[in-house]
């Protein structure tokens, strides 16, 4: 009796381990928000008081501060947005690569 019972028990394990396929379930991957949804950050326009072509202003100092303050705004911004398109992209393989090996878990089911 002890002895049908571990044939029996080494029998299910060895089907458990061995068909995979027949207990398995591919999970379909999920993929990342594309960047299109990220706004892109625009350039500060230039104070009318500075003269581009001449390099020159006449600007106050608070102009000249505030546009500065911009700017660094701007370059924050930039640069917030640029880790985000590059968190886009690392998730973008991540999802390739899940693709594939859901692809290939199904295939395997099929076989």
């Amino acid at each position: 009796m002890a002895k049908s019972r571990n044939n029996l028990l080494i029998f299910i394990i060895t089907i458990f381990f061995s068909a995979t396929n027949v207990f398995g379930y591919c999970s379909e991957p999920i993929a990342p928000e594309p960047p299109g949804v990220y706004t892109k950050p625009t350039k500060p326009l230039v104070p009318f008081c500075v003269n581009e072509i001449m390099k020159t202003h006449t600007c106050d100092d608070w102009e000249i501060s505030s546009y500065n303050s911009e700017l660094a705004s701007y370059r924050s911004d930039i640069d917030f947005y640029v880790e985000k398109l590059k968190n886009y992209i690392s998730e973008a393989e991540n999802f390739l690569n899940e693709t594939v090996a859901y692809a290939k878990c199904e295939i395997s089911t099929l076989e």
